[in-house]
């Protein structure tokens, strides 16, 4: 890959990245690690507090904003960045090795479901 065409890919890929994260930054009430990236371009708030709601019903273990947070970023400290993009791929590798659960009929992987709970949790 010559230079340019990697210095070009490289600001498009930060771009990507960072147009979310400023968008959730300037969003005072919405906490980007609980707002389920591509879900909520197919669900409205009210689904996404449904199946929230669900999950924690399905899972009371789970029911408090610490544990799941814990669950979705880990205990080590990230940037916002960071955060988004490992959550990302905790959910591909989620999807590709079948950890996932049925909520209200849509297959999800755990961790977008656990992001719907943090979501219902915050609101």
């Amino acid at each position: 890959m010559e230079r340019r065409n990697f210095i070009i890919v490289s600001a498009l890929g930060a771009t990507a990245v960072g147009l979310p994260i400023w968008y959730f930054k300037s969003q005072n009430n919405i906490d980007p690690i609980s707002e389920p990236g591509a879900l909520s371009y197919i669900w409205d708030d009210e689904t996404i507090l449904e199946v929230g709601k669900q999950y924690l019903q399905k899972f009371p273990g789970e029911s408090t904003k610490s544990i799941l947070k814990e669950k979705l970023i880990g205990s080590e400290t990230h940037s916002l960045e960071d955060n988004v993009q490992n959550i990302q791929q905790k959910i591909d590798q989620e999807f590709t090795s079948d950890n996932m659960v049925i909520i209200d009929g849509w297959v999800l992987s755990v961790t977008e479901a656990r992001q719907c709970a943090l979501f219902y949790l915050n609101k």
